[in-house]
């Protein structure tokens, strides 16, 4: 597994608990760089205070096989809250109750 994008988690303060929030996007090869760049700046232009993470997977050829790894994503996540996106989302406005 390779990730790419990392940023310092931002922490919010609950009580006693930490909890840290961040977006991750799961890509298959590099099929969709442009898609991602445009999806991680529209991301940093709202959100500049969410940290995310890119995991990279590799191609598979197998059709669904893609699929069984996305289910996976909440294994992957480094964060205790995630927002998983599509790496082709826009995003046009404030997240705060995604």
């Amino acid at each position: 597994m390779l990730y790419e994008g990392s940023f310092l988690g931002v922490s919010c303060h609950l009580g006693s608990a930490v909890m840290s929030r961040g977006v991750i996007f799961i890509v298959w090869g590099n099929v969709a760089d442009h898609a991602l760049a445009r999806s991680i700046n529209s991301l940093k232009k709202v959100h500049s205070e969410i940290p995310y993470e890119v995991f990279r997977l590799p191609d598979n050829p197998e059709k669904y096989k893609g699929l069984l790894e996305k289910s996976r994503m909440m294994s992957l996540t480094p964060f205790d809250e995630t927002l998983y996106l599509d790496a082709d989302t826009i995003i046009l406005g404030r997240l705060d109750f995604g």
